[in-house]
């Protein structure tokens, strides 16, 4: 017999077998009292206590402590778990708190489960699941609307099973997909309404974050893509993009319509615009934000403004702009993230310029002197982000103002063909009074040594920004060879030149950029008589178009 003062012996872990067997024979002959399911919950509870106390727990351990005792409860009939007492019990509490916590744990895994989580995830949402299937029917409308509710949570878990023993007969794993948001969302709204109730304020960022997640998803692209090309959304898709839409935006979603299908891409504008409304409700304070969160804001303000079509879309890439040339003009001294804000927001401006309508708007806005402002920054992030936005930028502007630059094209040429009649003996003439021109000798031994900043420096100030894409990561020599090459075909490369621009580059090459690049090249690269030859394919060139 033991004394106060001998150690405590630990007890032996419960037998679940026994519970089960239990639970079994007695709803067998409907003898399972509320009472005693209690009982039994206390006893997993104490349990719990136990291992705490013998300093036992470990990761392992718990969670197959967990996985245990949810699957005791799965063996209890459906029905009785919606007892007032057994509903109110604290081991309830403690699945519901244990799903919040494997979401935050999901979360904060960059959306990772393991195996054995993603198990214990499913099974805590099929207790939920079966308790809502043997809930009082409220009316004969609503319980329709639930069946078809539920049925779709079944399919998502179905799906979600599969993935999971794939994962574990291929050993792939951990868990890694845009359904267990999907879940996560459909079992809140569950937990939320008929029979459970449960508040759901204190959760308000893990559903902010899921929503989120889900909208950031291929699952989110698929939808859109149904909705474009007339197709039927699935239930899940249904469901979850409904969901999200009542989060987003609950006031303006006075009665819901479960019996009627989400046909059209109207859901998916309205969604996407009041996302980027708070977006530039939030760019207001850019300059007091994080970089890093202000970078991971307008990444998901690009992916709604990609949307097809988006009827508001001028509206908000304009409202966008305005923001982001604000930060550009007027960078807050004060704050330590002055240039790493600076970078982001160049940054932003360079994604967002893929963009054709984008990037139109952008053009239209004259923004090329702020990008300079940045072009010769002393930082290299900087001046690389602004000097790759001007390439597009200064682009767009000659194609758009290109046939005022034809006219002044058409000009020089006619220029440099009323200087081919002179004598020869005159061009030479002026082509040595010149002092616009280096020697031959100074210039190459000058160009052939420059490295590819200097390359980038040169074509910076010489305003040739549309060819820096092109000649990005060339040296000075490689530079000289590539002059030599249009002189000797000017056309041929004129048209290499443009194809590569705008396939690899997505710019475009006008012939005013063109003749400029290969004269401001003449300077440093040709000797005395490079006016003359000039001139001859100049004007070869013009005559191909």
């Amino acid at each position: 017999m033991s004394t106060e003062d001998d150690p405590a012996l630990p007890s032996p872990m419960l037998n679940y077998e026994c519970y089960l067997s239990t639970i079994e024979k007695n709803s067998t002959i409907d003898n399972l009292s509320a009472n005693h399911i209690c009982m039994i919950f206390d006893d997993f509870l104490l349990e719990f206590e136990r291992i705490e106390q013998r300093g036992e727990v470990t990761i392992q351990i718990f969670f197959d402590t967990v996985e245990e005792i949810t699957n005791v409860v799965l063996s209890i009939e459906s029905h009785r778990l919606l007892d007032p007492q057994v509903r109110a019990h604290p081991l309830i509490r403690f699945l519901h708190q244990m799903f919040i916590d494997l979401l935050a744990n999901w979360r904060a895994s960059a959306m990772h489960l393991s195996i054995k989580e993603t198990y214990i995830f499913l099974k805590i949402t099929i207790v939920f699941i079966h308790a809502a299937e043997q809930a009082t029917i409220v009316s004969a409308d609503q319980d329709k609307k639930l069946k078809r509710y539920l049925f779709t949570m079944n399919e998502l878990l179905l799906k979600i099973q599969e993935q999971v023993d794939y994962a574990v007969m291929s050993h792939t794993f951990p868990i890694d997909d845009p359904k267990i948001s999907s879940l996560g969302l459909l079992t809140f709204k569950l937990l939320a309404g008929h029979p459970f109730y449960y508040s759901m304020e204190q959760f308000q960022p893990i559903i902010h974050y899921l929503v989120m997640d889900w909208l950031d998803s291929y699952h989110f692209i698929r939808a859109v893509h149904r909705l474009e090309h007339g197709e039927e959304l699935t239930s899940i898709e249904f469901f979850v993009l409904l969901t999200c839409w009542e989060y987003i935006c609950s006031k303006s979603l006075i009665k819901q319509d479960f019996s009627t299908r989400i046909t059209s891409i109207d859901l998916i504008n309205k969604i996407c615009d009041e996302l980027l409304i708070r977006v530039e409700r939030t760019l207001q304070q850019s300059q007091f934000l994080a970089p890093e969160l202000l970078s991971h804001i307008l990444e998901r303000c690009q992916q709604q403004l990609n949307v097809h079509n988006l009827p508001s879309f001028d509206n908000h890439a304009l409202t966008i702009i305005n923001h982001l040339t604000n930060m550009l003009k007027n960078p807050l001294s004060t704050t330590t993230n002055k240039e790493a804000l600076i970078f982001v927001a160049l940054q932003a401006f360079r994604s967002f310029s893929r963009n054709p309508a984008f990037l139109a708007i952008m053009k239209r806005c004259s923004l090329t002197p702020v990008f300079n402002a940045y072009a010769s920054s002393s930082s290299s992030n900087i001046k690389q982000s602004a000097a790759d936005i001007l390439t597009r930028i200064i682009d767009e502007h000659e194609s758009h103002e290109f046939d005022r630059a034809m006219k002044s094209l058409d000009n020089d040429i006619e220029l440099q063909n009323k200087k081919l009649e002179e004598p020869e003996e005159i061009v030479k003439m002026k082509a040595v009074k010149s002092t616009s021109k280096p020697k031959k000798n100074d210039s190459m031994e000058k160009i052939t040594k420059w490295d590819e900043q200097k390359v980038r420096d040169f074509l910076i100030r010489q305003n040739l920004i549309v060819m820096i894409s092109i000649c990005d990561g060339i040296n000075g020599e490689e530079l000289y060879n590539l002059y030599h090459m249009c002189k000797t075909n000017s056309t041929l490369m004129y048209r290499s030149l443009k194809s590569e621009l705008s396939k690899v580059h997505h710019g475009v090459l006008s012939i005013s950029s063109y003749l400029h690049f290969v004269s401001r090249l003449s300077t440093v690269c040709d000797d005395d008589d490079a006016l003359v030859y000039t001139n001859v394919y100049n004007r070869d060139l013009l005559e191909t178009f």
